[in-house]
């Protein structure tokens, strides 16, 4: 399967998101996070911090 981000750019969130349709951890308890999915979620919040100080602009 391919991933196609809406702006142009593959970046981690979509890369998440294209995991997270795949993966049923979450599903079965969602509670839970896929060990696979941590390092990708962990960019993707840090990515979402630093927007919202201002440090990184949207595009």
């Amino acid at each position: 399967m391919s991933v196609e981000a809406a702006d142009g750019v593959v970046d981690a969130f979509d890369v998440l998101v294209l995991h997270c349709l795949n993966c049923h951890t979450c599903r079965a308890d969602p509670n839970q996070m896929c060990p696979d999915a941590r390092p990708l979620h962990d960019i993707w919040k840090a990515l979402w911090r630093k927007d919202l100080r201002g440090d990184l602009r949207k595009v």
